[in-house]
């Protein structure tokens, strides 16, 4: 796996830049702050920079948070979709990709707007890449109280998935810096991005082969709180949200089933169809769910949704519920 460094990603940025558009002089400042942040000059306009190699749907929120936080003025990412960088733009940051698109604005003195260059193949990110077992092992370990991880044969009865999945899966995040071990345990750090590269790959990779179906209320059974669902059926996304914190009304009901779609029919509260506001998951885990468990579920659904009012509220979930301490 290819590792960019985060100089080189700047380098690449500021050459691609000053390429593109050739009427300002584009540099990087020798100077470093206290917090290791990167200066760069732009004509005469000076920006506190982050560098970030990928932001996409699933870690655009703590990326938003952190840039407040550190008073970034312009973000440099190696990989970031139009509509990413549209959306770190509206939120007060500027963004730049490696490839010189770009949304910039300073007021009314400074304002570049690139877009169409093709991605460089050397701008691609390293995120983590596993099938569905190996995602599902990610989700047992994010869904772990402590950050001691069990042994190999545990975590394998946990998340369903063979024992040799299990030590691929822990030997590639410790080479890429999600697991250290002390000789006789083995920990898990760095949940926070983890739980970034958790949710991109089950939204990507995992998600559209656990749904079973669609179904819609029946006229008068709207009042979704008052369908009990059948044992082995959970809530995910807006509803689920709802239930912990009562902070949006759902538009999307999301049930989790270990069990056919027949029988939460036979409630007589919802009626099949493929168009239908109710859609239906596999369950993937193994066992009851932990609460933490329930809010990573809740967040990914959110996330996947991708509109302003699901964000706001995985944006919510993420802060009382899985602000993992390192």
């Amino acid at each position: 796996m290819t590792m960019i460094k985060d100089n080189h990603l700047t380098e690449m940025a500021v050459e691609r830049l000053s390429a593109l558009i050739g009427t300002w002089n584009v540099r990087i400042d020798e100077t470093r702050t206290q917090e290791n942040a990167v200066l760069l000059w732009i004509g005469r306009h000076k920006f506190r920079c982050d560098v970030k190699k990928v932001v996409n749907s699933s870690n655009i929120l703590s990326v938003i948070d952190d840039c407040r936080i550190r008073n970034i003025q312009l973000l440099i990412v190696g990989n970031a979709s139009r509509t990413t960088m549209e959306r770190l733009e509206k939120d007060g940051i500027n963004v730049m990709d490696a490839n010189g698109n770009c949304i910039i604005n300073v007021q009314e003195k400074l304002c570049i707007n690139i877009a169409g260059v093709k991605t460089d193949r050397t701008a691609q990110d390293d995120s983590l890449n596993f099938r569905t077992a190996g995602i599902t092992v990610l989700f047992s370990l994010l869904s772990l109280e402590k950050q001691q991880i069990p042994t190999i044969r545990e975590l394998a009865s946990m998340s369903g998935a063979s024992v040799g999945t299990v030590k691929h899966v822990l030997d590639v995040l410790q080479g890429n810096g999600f697991v250290f071990s002390n000789g006789e345990s083995r920990f898990i750090k760095n949940r926070n991005r983890l739980l970034d590269e958790w949710v991109d790959l089950y939204n990507r990779q995992q998600r559209n082969g656990l749904m079973t179906g669609r179904a819609s209320w029946l006229e008068g059974s709207r009042d979704w709180q008052q369908t009990v669902l059948p044992d082995g059926m959970m809530w995910g996304g807006e509803p689920g949200a709802f239930l912990m914190n009562s902070y949006m009304t759902p538009e999307e009901f999301c049930i989790y089933s270990e069990r056919p779609v027949r029988d939460v029919i036979a409630t007589k509260s919802i009626v099949p169809n493929k168009n239908g506001e109710v859609v239906f998951y596999q369950k993937f885990w193994k066992g009851e769910l932990t609460e933490q468990g329930r809010a990573l579920i809740c967040y990914a659904d959110l996330i996947n949704r991708s509109n302003s009012r699901c964000m706001d509220a995985a944006r919510r979930i993420r802060d009382e519920r899985l602000a993992y301490s390192e």
